[in-house]
């Protein structure tokens, strides 16, 4: 790979990104097709196998996601290192997106339904970056950490309650988390 000076992207670095990700992700055949072999084995229906099917699709779904999201992370600290900026997008912008994916995550009790493996892969985002609340300013960490908090309280309070209930906790709050998302917005430097 050719070297950079500071500042100066090279028009390569985002296509060898995007490559070494697909390599990456082609590791995970054996395991999609293991995946596919416990579906059809399911096919002689017996109960059990169609859950230990399900159960294993979405815990290698899971483990592909965490360790792209991984990759991804280490390929954004490495353009940062080498030209002082990322080229993927501003880490206030990562905040924002860890918000809104919890936001959309917990949308769904409009309908009454709780996704409870959706919110808690959004929390897990929430979590994964909050360590990097030292790179945004202080009123931008505040702000981050309010939505994060009522969010919270939102999913607590929608987790054991009724389809009904989960309608109300969500027209009762929605308002409030878009005060809470807005204030995040403004408070981008």
């Amino acid at each position: 790979m050719p070297r950079a000076s500071a500042g100066v992207q090279s028009p390569d670095i985002t296509a060898e990104i995007s490559r070494a990700i697909n390599r990456y992700w082609n590791l995970f055949d054996p395991e999609v097709d293991e995946i596919k072999e416990r579906y059809d084995k399911a096919w002689g229906g017996e109960l059990g196998a169609w859950q230990d099917a399900v159960d294993y699709e979405k815990e290698v779904k899971l483990r592909i996601r965490n360790q792209i999201l991984e990759a991804a992370d280490v390929a954004t600290q490495f353009v940062e290192k080498v030209y002082g900026h990322s080229s993927f997008s501003d880490i206030q912008t990562r905040f924002y997106e860890s918000i809104m994916h919890f936001y959309r995550r917990l949308a769904n009790l409009e309908t009454g339904w709780y996704d409870s493996d959706g919110i808690r892969l959004a929390e897990e985002s929430m979590q994964r970056i909050e360590y990097r609340t030292i790179s945004v300013s202080k009123t931008f960490e505040k702000a981050w950490y309010n939505a994060w908090q009522h969010l919270t309280f939102v999913k607590e309070s929608a987790q054991s309650a009724s389809q009904e209930e989960r309608k109300l906790i969500w027209s009762q709050n929605v308002g409030k988390l878009g005060d809470l998302i807005e204030s995040l917005k403004n408070a981008r430097e």
